[in-house]
């Protein structure tokens, strides 16, 4: 099926930036859950915008009337791209306004701010921005005020409409500063292809993830009961001491059980900030136990503990929001967090991340509709192909080209009397490319193993390390892509081992593969959908996987635009904006079924 997608996307080329057929705008709306345009209850307040160059103008604001909003959009529709800080928030505001999301290409002030900050850490709101570079600030009265929780709606009329125009205009500084930094650095494509994500996640945000109601509240009761009767247990076991309290724990452990305080890499052992020995869930995880009490209280505790953070972080939100929410659950998709350009998540009202679900808890999400599917696509051992991109490591395409499973390998070298082999391949996976991000400690069957990778692919292995001597020289890393990340404080120690250097290893790895190759797949397969004027729709991306709600009549569809999206699209995308010759093969692994993983 041919699509039809702008060519923004499909023939991405910053000189569209250079543009002086611009529209700067910003929307004052009222502030229920910070202005958010989910909810329904939010209105839009003022629209404040200003033309570039071309067909320069004042800055216009007006109230949401039907003749104003309309000259608005016709704005829009005319612009080569709009200008807004923080523009995922406006894009959820066009949505409601029923602007095409598809056909609008945006610049967004904040995401080139973390764009030329990279890794290197500041605050991203206007007022911060505007600092740094010394342009001045925002109308401090509004802002304390809406700081203050007061409701735009409630302010005075003249003033928010100074305050908007005053956005507009800061905007607009930040934005001709910016726009010369990012060419001047070789950091616009990086950006542009960033920009081309927002109307995607904005629109995404609107759907959320459907709970199955019945077990969610099946497996919320199963769970709390299973956490109280442990902690009983723990509680018996241990006399009936207050779990809360280091000093009582911490005496039971080192001084009953006669465990041996931790230590960290460098030979010292871990205590508290005070110097007391430490009962942190972190330190129990160290312990090594060696006597029959010891491995007890170590399987009571690590019980414990997965069984409360699945109920206190996950189960007990899915429960309530099934309960006041209707089962749909949303959450804010992040582009300006992390340190690698990878996506977070910060859950909406219930406070529940998509980032991190647990992986057993993907049973608990259907699709909304009777006979709906859902459906997820993964891209394949995606950051390995990634390293052997890089590393051009010879060894490691014949394993991709011959499906070599590479799982299955760690697990023999580190699981080799598990007698249920699918065990010890699921277990593997958390190690299997450890060594990608520097991995070296473990059990002694698994530093067995980082060993082997680590030889077996040398390739990945030297490039690594030219990695770590190009940062310990310039303090920085300057990616194919243009994209840079900055290590000031990369420390050399007596012995030879760089301090700092698993973070070398690690961002270029998991930024390629992450922040690049699985966000530009999202771009493309929900540009496809739009096309295709499909019923089916995006409902969350998590680090290498795209999940969808399926009208059952499209679930070829569904395959075809995800196959094209997670083993095509990346490739010729690369080629076109950054000139790269990804010459691994993409691989796309679907899904589908009733239940989210079924």
């Amino acid at each position: 099926m041919i699509y039809s997608i702008p060519k923004f996307v499909t023939n991405p080329s910053t000189d569209i930036f250079k543009s002086d057929n611009y529209l700067v705008f910003d929307f004052e709306t009222t502030n229920l859950d910070k202005g958010d345009p989910l909810n329904e209850n939010n209105r839009i307040l003022l629209i404040a915008w200003k033309r570039g160059k071309a067909g320069a103008s004042g800055v216009q604001v007006y109230p949401p009337e039907p003749a104003h909003v309309e000259r608005f959009l016709e704005e829009v529709e005319r612009a080569d791209f709009v200008i807004a800080h923080n523009a995922k928030f406006e894009f959820g505001w066009l949505k409601r306004l029923g602007v095409r999301l598809e056909q609008t290409l945006p610049y967004c002030t904040q995401l080139a701010e973390y764009v030329l900050r990279s890794n290197r850490r500041g605050r991203l709101s206007l007022e911060e921005c505007l600092r740094r570079r010394r342009l001045g600030g925002k109308e401090s009265i509004i802002s304390a005020m809406m700081d203050a929780g007061i409701c735009p709606s409630e302010m005075p009329e003249n003033w928010l409409k100074k305050y908007a125009k005053t956005d507009v205009e800061q905007t607009h500084k930040l934005f001709e500063h910016q726009r010369r930094d990012l060419f001047k650095n070789g950091l616009d494509r990086v950006f542009y292809t960033k920009c081309l994500q927002i109307p995607v996640i904005a629109d995404i945000e609107f759907n959320g993830m459907c709970l199955d109601t019945s077990k969610v509240k099946e497996v919320y009761k199963h769970s709390v009961a299973e956490l109280r009767a442990v902690e009983r247990e723990l509680d018996e076991f241990t006399g009936g001491l207050n779990p809360r309290s280091n000093k009582q724990m911490a005496e039971f452990i080192y001084d009953e059980l006669k465990f041996a305080i931790p230590k960290d890499h460098n030979g010292n052992e871990i205590k508290t900030p005070k110097g007391e020995r430490s009962a942190s869930s972190v330190v129990i995880s160290l312990l090594k136990a060696k006597t029959s009490r010891q491995k007890k209280f170590i399987q009571l505790k690590q019980r414990q503990v997965k069984l409360n953070a699945q109920v206190t972080k996950s189960l007990e939100k899915f429960n309530e929001c099934c309960e006041q929410g209707e089962g749909i659950l949303h959450a804010s998709i992040n582009q300006t967090v992390t340190t690698t350009g990878r996506y977070s998540s910060t859950g909406k009202t219930y406070k529940c991340q998509f980032q991190n679900v647990d992986r057993g808890f993907k049973r608990l999400f259907r699709a909304r509709k009777p006979g709906w599917l859902v459906g997820e696509a993964d891209e394949a051992q995606l950051e390995f192909r990634v390293a052997v991109w890089y590393g051009r490591d010879n060894q490691g395409l014949r394993d991709i080209q011959g499906n070599f499973d590479v799982h299955a390998f760690t697990a023999d070298i580190i699981y080799p009397r598990e007698r249920d082999r699918a065990v010890a391949r699921q277990n593997a996976k958390a190690h299997t490319f450890k060594p990608l991000y520097g991995g070296t400690s473990g059990t002694p069957s698994e530093r067995r193993y980082y060993r082997t990778f680590t030889e077996k692919y040398r390739g990945i292995s030297k490039e690594q390390d030219k990695w770590v001597d190009e940062a310990v020289i310039n303090k920085e890393l300057t990616l194919p892509t243009g994209m840079k990340f900055y290590f000031p404080s990369l420390k050399v120690t007596h012995t030879g081992y760089v301090e700092g250097n698993t973070s070398v290893r690690n961002y270029p790895v998991q930024y390629l593969a992450t922040a690049e190759i699985v966000p530009t797949a999202l771009v493309h397969a929900w540009h496809c959908l739009k096309s295709a004027n499909a019923e089916s729709f995006i409902t969350n991306t998590i680090h290498d996987s795209i999940i969808c709600e399926i009208h059952p009549n499209e679930r070829n569809l569904f395959v075809d635009v995800m196959s094209e999206s997670l083993q095509d699209f990346p490739v010729k995308y690369m080629k076109r904006l950054y000139g790269i010759d990804f010459n691994i093969p993409l691989k796309a692994e679907i899904k589908t079924g009733t239940h989210w993983g079924s």
